[in-house]
């Protein structure tokens, strides 16, 4: 299907793409193909043609593949496909958007992610590339090409399995506690203290009686006094 920028959208995930690249997540070679019709149909709500790993991980957008198709729109031409068989590299700027991405717990317990699965999203968790570090991504497969599925899991989620399960504990775990702390109800705040009894209020005392000077008892002035004072005062002095 072509398009007003010269390219055919839809190359990509035709039957004629022999292009693989190795899956940065599950460590193993993959037909490009069809993880883009697997793209497709969970973009269309068809989660039943998705394996539940690739789902999980479309969820929390670390899948590659929907950036490598946005990689080929934004530079408005094919970039993801090849008549030949030949294996592709991610480039730089699909890697950068995904090499930090964690796929959290509660992503992960809504899809039946088989254990071979499961334990390789943990161990991804786990080297996740902090944003802005130099990193380059995986180009080594270590398992099988895309469409030969794990043995589905024969026992539910939840009950444990005839052999001890290993320690699969991840950056995913920690952010769900650290998450589940935030949200948990805090404890009651206590009851306010009664406000305590108003004082009595205080009376005021009665204001001192202004001292008043004595009144002579001889009947004299104060001035009649003072004036025969000044008189001894100079009989005595002569």
């Amino acid at each position: 299907m072509s398009t007003p920028h010269g390219y055919e959208v839809m190359r990509s995930l035709s039957p004629a793409n022999e292009l693989t690249f190795v899956c940065p997540i599950f460590e193993r070679e993959v037909e490009f193909r069809d993880c883009a019709r697997q793209h497709e149909a969970n973009m269309c709500g068809k989660r039943d043609q998705v394996e539940p790993g690739c789902a999980a991980c479309m969820a929390a957008n670390k899948c590659p593949v929907r950036h490598m198709l946005q990689e080929e729109w934004i530079e408005r031409r094919t970039i993801y496909f090849s008549a030949e068989p030949r294996q592709a590299r991610l480039s730089a700027r699909v890697w950068d958007r995904i090499k930090s991405v964690l796929i959290p717990e509660f992503i992960l317990k809504r899809f039946p992610v088989p254990d071979p699965d499961l334990a390789a999203i943990n161990a991804c968790n786990e080297a996740a590339v902090p944003a802005g570090a130099s990193s380059d991504a995986p180009t080594r497969s270590k398992g099988r090409r895309a469409g030969k599925a794990p043995a589905p899991r024969t026992t539910a989620r939840g009950v444990a399995d005839a052999a001890p399960a290993a320690d699969t504990t991840s950056y995913a775990d920690v952010i769900t506690r650290m998450a589940a702390k935030e949200t948990a109800p805090s404890a009651p705040k206590p009851a306010p203290k009664p406000p305590a009894a108003a004082a009595a209020p205080v009376t005021p005392a009665a204001p001192a009686q202004p001292k008043t000077n004595p009144t002579p008892t001889s009947g004299k002035s104060l001035l009649a006094l003072a004036l025969e004072m000044k008189r001894k005062k100079g009989a005595v002095s002569a």
